[in-house]
């Protein structure tokens, strides 16, 4: 473990191990501290955790030369995307924008060993774990880092990317707004009898929507349902008949039988935002700086777009010949980036509240605006290059 590092990157998720291999050219030295590297995984079980990727997040992985190798990994691409509530619907279709899909349903386990793989063997780079840090202090010059086993590391650049819980983000005591969902998700593997066409679909119903997420095999889906929280933790707990006959009832029996495959696990629901992603020699990404409803399935792409507008940020420092730690060049990416949070999250709590009325008035200037929108080919190709971050 070397002393002093120009970057230390708290956190080696998927969105801080991206950051560092956006900086692969870079003459930077780069640390990255994890209290846990990638476990192996049994292939013949799917991760209860996996992320829709879009074309920009897709653009990222290209550019730090992970992409080919995901892709030769277990990854489910889907052309289309079908939505219904009561009484309307709307299909949105990859060859409706000109583009050959819409995205892919990866689990986050392949995302984040492949993206462990490269880092690795990035010569700026250092993965010190297991490592835990238990004191943070901001001096003139640089951050202090104190680990758990009183090992101190320096840097001119402190990145949080320690999650939506973030310890440094706590323990530097930068303020966050936070609100909680009256919802929890509930996330599962299903084997269905139907296939799912590859196409990702999303009903919405009174108490929350209920989205199947395309895996690799026609007959696998990964689902997140948005439940109350007293509702979530009872089909989390009931008998598994029970559980797969209230999902195919939810989903209006679509896919015939359908048969929970993997433990059901719940979380609750947060949207949340720092007031400030940067300050002296710290700045945050990912998680840490912004958590949005994963309704719409945003919110690993919004963490990738972090990390590339700071990488942004770095390189110009670099070129104009300033320190990576100049706060003129870090509120560059704080403005372009919290711009971008903010407007995901307005879009995605007025989606919320459009999916959970129950005024019979506005239900039906809700399904007659869906009906609208699915005649209009252009607004439709419109909404569809805005999710894929074109």
């Amino acid at each position: 473990m070397k002393k002093h590092y120009d970057i230390v990157i708290v956190g080696g998720g998927m969105v801080g191990l991206a950051l560092a291999a956006l900086l692969k050219d870079l003459s930077l030295s780069i640390a990255i501290v994890e209290e846990k590297a990638p476990a192996p995984y049994d292939e013949s079980e799917y991760d209860l955790r996996v992320s829709a990727i879009n074309a920009a997040s897709i653009d990222l992985f290209i550019e730090c030369g992970v992409w080919k190798n995901i892709m030769s990994d277990r990854v489910s691409e889907y052309k289309r995307m079908f939505v219904w509530a009561k009484n309307a619907e709307l299909a949105f279709l990859a060859e409706d924008a000109g583009l050959s899909s819409l995205g892919y349903i990866i689990e986050n386990r392949v995302i984040r060993q492949h993206l462990w793989n490269a880092v690795s063997h990035q010569s700026n780079v250092d993965l010190l774990y297991p490592v835990k840090i238990k004191n943070v202090t901001i001096e003139n010059e640089h951050a202090l880092l104190l680990t758990d086993d009183n090992e101190t590391i320096k840097t001119e650049l402190l990145i949080g990317a320690d999650g939506a819980h973030s310890w440094l983000r706590e323990q530097l005591k930068y303020s966050i707004n936070i609100s909680d969902y009256p919802h929890h998700a509930l996330v599962t593997i299903l084997r269905i009898e139907k296939p799912h066409e590859k196409t990702a679909w999303q009903h919405f119903l009174p108490e929350g929507p209920l989205a199947f997420l395309p895996l690799n095999d026609q007959h696998y889906v990964s689902i997140v349902w948005s439940l109350p929280s007293e509702k979530a933790a009872e089909l989390k707990a009931c008998e598994a008949a029970l559980f797969n006959q209230k999902v195919a009832e939810a989903m209006d029996h679509r896919f015939g039988q359908v048969e929970s495959i993997a433990p059901r696990i719940t979380f609750p629901l947060t949207r949340q935002q720092l007031e400030h992603y940067v300050g002296e020699h710290v700045a945050f990404i990912g998680d840490a700086a912004h958590r949005v409803h994963p309704m719409a399935g945003q919110g690993v792409n919004l963490g990738f777009q972090g990390a590339k507008n700071l990488a942004k940020s770095i390189t110009e420092a670099i070129e104009k010949k300033r320190a990576i730690s100049d706060l003129k060049l870090l509120r560059h990416y704080q403005r372009e980036q919290k711009y971008c949070a903010t407007q995901l999250l307005l879009l995605i709590d007025g989606l919320n509240k459009a999916f959970s009325i129950d005024n019979m008035l506005l239900l039906t200037g809700r399904d007659w605006g869906m009906r609208q929108l699915n005649a209009l080919p252009w607004l439709k190709k419109l909404f569809i290059k805005s999710a894929s971050g074109i």
